[in-house]
């Protein structure tokens, strides 16, 4: 029997992101027997529900100390988990150049197959952060053997004006394929039926940029009842409306270290009724079939999961100009500046009273080249053939 592959992956935790996501989809499609997984993370914020998942297959986890703050000590314990782990491939997962130290350590112990792996296309952190990243990008060619980028800007931000290998996100197809039960059950549960549901899927962080769409929310709502009062001049449907029973809702699923600042700002907009933070969830496909129209205001993105599996669920999609229009894969999203949040709510007003059926029906053959059966078998391909 030919000898197992040890990877190392190295990413900051195992949570929901995108990266993580990807690794994760990947090794529970992947050859087992073939292949065997390690994680070495820069902390301890990590998803259990994923670490045991990961144990169960046999994977090592090494939580290293943080990175930078306790740099020589994490260097001497990531020496020690590559020199002693006899890995064939290290795989860093990152967002930037400012944690380099696994690669460097994984050329001094002569791993054959050292890949660095870009995420996004940018970094939340500061002036000083940037200029460590484009300071160390003049140096990746000594110890980096290949270079990997979820998508062209991801790789432009990571690499410069070297070339890298697109190796784009995917997910189960099958699984976000929409479907009407499964879509009336969701909303059923959630206590939603009869009304409109836009949806945003992602940590909530800065670069999701989530304060913007509650400005625009709250907004929608308002011109939305306005409306509503305005064709139906009975009370009662007056009071239908004002009761929140036909109101438009926010649906924000994932969870991060702004919640409680969007929780306020919601309180503080009057729409705390109108926003459901539906924290990080397993049942996003679900959740995805609930909506009638998916948002996604980033400030910048890589190549997003989540807008790939909204599209595979037939979702109109409103997206913000600076996300990558790899991303379009079907004619169902639209691009607008973030600059504009009268545009926004003016796309959100005309899409809620269109009567469309929001562009449900998509061909499973469009997404093929996102498939995580097929990246999986090129994955493992590849460690292969090194």
């Amino acid at each position: 029997m030919a000898k197992k592959l040890k990877v190392l992956h190295v990413l900051y935790s195992l949570s929901s992101g995108g990266a993580e996501s990807f690794i994760l989809n990947v090794y529970r499609n992947i050859d087992k027997d073939k292949v065997r997984f390690d994680f070495l993370l820069r902390s301890d914020g990590s998803n259990e529900k994923y670490l045991e998942e990961v144990k169960k297959k046999g994977s090592k986890v090494y939580i290293t100390s943080s990175y930078p703050r306790h740099l020589l000590k994490n260097t001497i314990e990531v020496n020690e988990i590559i020199k002693n782990g006899n890995y064939d491939v290290v795989h860093v997962h990152a967002n930037s150049l400012i944690y380099v130290t696994p690669l460097i350590l994984a050329k001094k112990y002569q791993v054959r197959c050292r890949i660095l792996h870009s995420h996004n296309s940018t970094t939340a952190f500061g002036i000083a952060c940037k200029a460590v990243h484009y300071f160390n990008r003049n140096f990746i060619d000594m110890f980096v053997t290949h270079k990997f980028a979820c998508g062209r800007l991801a790789g432009k931000w990571m690499f410069g004006n070297r070339k890298f290998k697109i190796v784009s996100n995917a997910i189960e197809i099958e699984k976000f394929m929409f479907d009407e039960s499964k879509r009336n059950k969701k909303r059923r549960e959630l206590g939603i039926e009869d009304n409109f549901i836009v949806g945003m899927v992602g940590r909530l962080t800065v670069q999701k940029n989530h304060q913007f769409m509650l400005k625009v929310f709250r907004e929608f709502v308002k011109r939305y009842n306005d409306e509503e009062k305005d064709k139906h001049k009975n009370k009662d449907m007056n009071k239908e409306v004002q009761s929140g029973k036909k109101q438009p809702v926010l649906l924000l699923v994932g969870d991060g270290e702004l919640r409680g600042s969007l929780e306020q700002m919601a309180k503080e907009y009057g729409i705390e009724k109108n926003v459901i933070f539906a924290g990080q969830r397993e049942d996003v496909e679900e959740l995805l079939m609930a909506m009638d129209l998916f948002v996604l205001p980033s400030f910048y993105e890589g190549f997003p999961f989540a807008l790939v599996e909204a599209q595979v669920s037939g979702l109109l999609c409103l997206v913000s100009d600076t996300v990558t229009d790899e991303v379009k894969l079907s004619q169902n999203i639209e691009y607008i500046p973030i600059s504009s949040e009268t545009i926004w709510g003016d796309k959100m007003m005309d899409i809620c009273g269109s009567g469309e059926k929001y562009g449900r029906m998509i061909e499973k053959k469009v997404f093929s080249r996102y498939d995580i059966y097929y990246l999986s078998k090129a994955v493992l391909k590849f460690y292969e053939h090194f």
